[in-house]
């Protein structure tokens, strides 16, 4: 366990520097830059002026040069300065780190609290009508496009019923209460897809550890049917969907970007896409190489969280 940590923290910062250049050499690639969105192209634009706007930018020079200046400044904690909001990129990515935080926890508390007891639920009662319309519902889940359903959720309980505040963001340290409130819909819109899947997993883990022999044997043994289904079959058939909702936890940081748009709420999924359409290099190379950072963590935790579960699972 001590040895694979480190090891496994080497690879992940091998990963990043590849990823760090993959995320600068894309984002180049997106047609215009920020000089081109300053400046009113229909208009006579002095070359002069374009050129010193580049200048000032850093965009003059070769791309090798801007890349191995930013990942120096990245190396020495030094993320840059947003050319759009100004200041420090690393206290907006902060800023908005805890709101898209508290929504990916939130999403994947709702997906586990909703998916593992349904997902158990189907398992017991397989081939009969409460296990066909879990089926067909989690289905439904996972095909249930995010941006129309934080639609049609703001519609229903913000407009027509008029049960949800106005989506005007509260700090949980400010107001929890409202804050619970106020995060409601977006949580369950980000999370539905994710309890379809843990609800899937569930199943068919269940399912397939029911099947093995210890749990006949245990049955055998006169042990309640709870217990065995508890104790035994639940313990086990958790490991695959721990792997399951620790990757959907990192998904959901990226899937936030469309949720937090659809919500007005000031994370960073938010303040990425406002990046790149306003093709603020330092804030979107920034955000995105901080996100994969914590991506990576997860699963790193997620894997640890194995041992914990499962004792025969040793880390060497």
């Amino acid at each position: 366990m001590y040895a694979y940590v480190p090891r496994r923290l080497a690879c992940t910062g091998v990963t990043l520097v590849g990823l760090s250049l993959v995320i600068f050499v894309l984002l180049r690639m997106v047609p215009g830059d920020i000089v081109s969105q300053m400046v009113d192209l229909q208009a006579q634009a002095d070359p002069r002026q374009l050129e010193e706007l580049r200048r000032f930018f850093g965009l003059d020079q070769p791309w090798h040069v801007q890349y191995i200046s930013w990942l120096a400044g990245v190396v020495t904690g030094n993320l840059g300065q947003s050319w759009r909001l100004g200041g420090p990129v690393l206290n907006h990515i902060l800023d908005g780190m805890s709101v898209t935080l508290e929504l990916a926890f939130l999403a994947t508390l709702f997906a586990a609290v909703v998916g593992i007891p349904f997902g158990v639920w189907a398992a017991v009662r397989q081939n009969r009508l409460e296990d066909g319309v879990l089926r067909i519902a989690s289905l439904a889940g996972l095909s249930v496009p995010v941006f129309w359903q934080g639609s049609m959720l703001i519609l229903l309980f913000s407009l027509y019923l008029r049960w949800t505040p106005p989506m005007r963001w509260i700090s949980p340290l400010d107001d929890l209460a409202n804050n619970l409130v106020l995060m409601a819909l977006p949580v369950v819109t980000l999370g539905t897809a994710s309890a379809a899947v843990v609800v899937r997993m569930t199943r068919n883990a269940l399912l397939e550890v029911l099947r093995q022999d210890y749990i006949r044997t245990a049955h055998s043994k006169g042990l309640a049917g709870r217990a065995v289904l508890l104790s035994h079959a639940l313990r086990n058939a958790l490991i695959p969907v721990i792997t399951v909702t620790g990757l959907q936890m990192g998904y959901l940081l990226g899937g936030a970007v469309v949720v937090e748009e659809v919500f007005t709420l000031p994370g960073v999924g938010r303040m990425l896409l406002q990046g790149l359409t306003q093709r603020d290099y330092p804030l979107v190379q920034g955000a995105v190489l901080f996100v994969a950072i914590l991506f990576m963590l997860i699963n790193l935790v997620t894997d640890l969280v194995y041992a914990l579960l499962d004792p025969r699972i040793r880390y060497s």
